[in-house]
């Protein structure tokens, strides 16, 4: 009645109502809008001036329901951010920012993504690096004792910087002769397994192990 009050006829105030009625199905509240514009604003601001950082945070606060790690990474090199892949000797458990050449920021990420790899494991293997970092998986091996985590760190590939791509990892962790103590301090020339990965076997394999690809994607 208070449209027809003010001049308006029946049909026209019926057909505002609906529309009202509609949007209220998935508008949402101005206070709401505003606090997200807000936080969009924000955003948009640490994505630009600081995009190293921002991406680095957003992959640390995982899992978030909205954007997952993969697209993440793959937005973030879009933008210009180098990043690089889980490594044994450079890698922490969290993702943290790493300083390149070129004098940028880019992002190193960390054990967290490794699925089937916890973050004690991670912890110890950290804290028990050497400065001048390992020298081969057998000297990793001495340090996690577990052959699930030696595993699981092969197929996420975070061992070549050792053995060049994650079968010649798988091969070199299956050696158990050098897990005995009477045969800890004897080395001998590694075979090697000589088979290589395809480059489709190597983004299988990432996203079964990790989530994500660091490689040419389809």
């Amino acid at each position: 009645n208070g449209m027809q009050e003010r001049g308006y006829d029946l049909a026209f105030a019926e057909r505002i109502f609906e529309q009202i009625c509609g949007f209220g199905e998935y508008g949402f509240p101005e206070s709401h809008s505003a606090s997200f514009a807000v936080l969009a604003y924000c955003s948009a601001w640490l994505k630009y001036y600081y995009p190293a950082e921002f991406y680095t945070a957003l992959l640390n606060s995982q899992p978030m329901g909205f954007y997952s790690p993969s697209q993440l990474v793959q937005d973030a090199r879009r933008h210009g951010v180098e990043v690089l892949p889980i490594c044994v000797n450079h890698s922490y458990y969290q993702h943290h920012l790493i300083q390149r050449p070129n004098g940028r920021l880019g992002v190193q990420l960390g054990f967290r993504l490794v699925k089937g790899f916890n973050e004690e494991s991670a912890t110890r293997l950290v804290e028990r690096r050497p400065k001048t970092g390992y020298h081969s998986i057998q000297e990793v091996k001495q340090i996690l004792r577990s052959r699930r985590d030696i595993e699981v760190l092969a197929s996420a590939n975070a061992f070549q910087i050792l053995s060049g791509n994650r079968y010649n990892a798988r091969w070199a962790a299956m050696d158990s002769l050098s897990d005995l103590p009477l045969f800890h301090h004897i080395e001998e020339p590694s075979v090697g397994y000589q088979a290589q990965p395809s480059e489709y076997e190597s983004l299988i394999e990432d996203y079964a192990s990790t989530g994500l690809s660091l490689n040419r994607h389809p």
